[in-house]
């Protein structure tokens, strides 16, 4: 493993040049359990949530701007800015695996790629009897469905009217 002291991002070992600030500055080895490393750039509402995650699990963590909106932050009058999230080198590999588990992290393995080929194959919905999802029974049902539901809506409209009609004419 190699990490980059600059921008405090690990990577590969096969790595010659750190892939985020561009500098050959990249040490061999672990660094220090306290280094901060980047574990994920979010921003917004993602970066609310991956915090109080952190939060919730006692993972200590910092955040830095990365790049600063000021247009957004005049028009929506929110922080839009894009933030890396750090946590010491001690507590990677249990921030990095809770923010896979809340789905912040995408990681892409054979056991992923393998379920979504699986999913694929999956049977069509069926009714309880055995019918197709879409078959002409459940079309009638439904087209039954939405014209009741118009006439419960138009009734509804109506009756409100006729009882503010009937308030206006008390005053």
């Amino acid at each position: 493993m190699k990490y980059c002291e600059k921008c405090n991002t690990i990577t590969d070992e096969n790595v010659q040049i750190c892939p985020k600030c561009g500098k050959g500055k990249l040490r061999n080895g672990e660094p220090a359990e306290n280094f901060p490393t980047v574990i994920v750039k979010a921003s917004g509402f993602e970066k609310d949530r991956i915090c109080a995650a952190l939060d919730d699990e006692g993972i200590p963590h910092s955040e830095k701007i990365a790049k600063k909106q000021f247009s957004s932050d005049a028009v929506t009058g929110s922080n839009l800015a894009e933030y890396e999230i750090m946590v010491p080198y001690g507590a990677y590999s249990k921030a990095f695996e809770l923010l896979v588990g809340i789905n912040a992290i995408k990681v892409e393995s054979e056991d992923f790629k393998n379920s979504e080929k699986l999913s694929e194959k999956a049977p069509k919905i069926e009714d309880f009897d055995g019918e197709d999802y879409y078959s002409t029974k459940n079309r009638i049902v439904r087209i039954v469905s939405v014209i009741l539901f118009l006439i419960i809506v138009g009734g509804v409209v109506l009756g409100v009217d006729a009882v503010m009609a009937l308030i206006k004419g008390w005053f």
